[in-house]
């Protein structure tokens, strides 16, 4: 992944495509991944990210941070996990 509009586009794989499946598991699997690396590195009262109750599904996750990538273009050239973080951080965040 050179930036977030891959991720982007393994995230969008429609399901009639043959990669989609492999798509999807990736994405889901970056999503995933980058998250629960946050969980374990930042101290629950120094996150800026929360999940709610209940958890939204992967697919959730995905779909929603798709649509939000899109409409906002301007991070497409950025990293990908860093462009994920700001999408998390508009959609889940932490109410204190």
């Amino acid at each position: 992944m050179r930036d977030a509009n891959d991720l982007v586009r393994a995230c969008s794989v429609p399901e009639n495509d043959a990669l989609y499946a492999n798509a999807t598991g990736f994405c889901h699997g970056v999503l995933t991944g980058a998250y629960r690396v946050y969980e374990s590195m930042v101290k629950p009262e120094s996150r800026f990210i929360c999940s709610p109750n209940p958890t939204p599904t992967r697919a959730i996750v995905m779909d929603g941070f798709v649509k939000w990538a899109n409409a906002h273009p301007q991070f497409m050239k950025e990293g990908a996990v860093d462009t994920l973080f700001r999408y998390l951080a508009e959609a889940y965040p932490c109410k204190k």
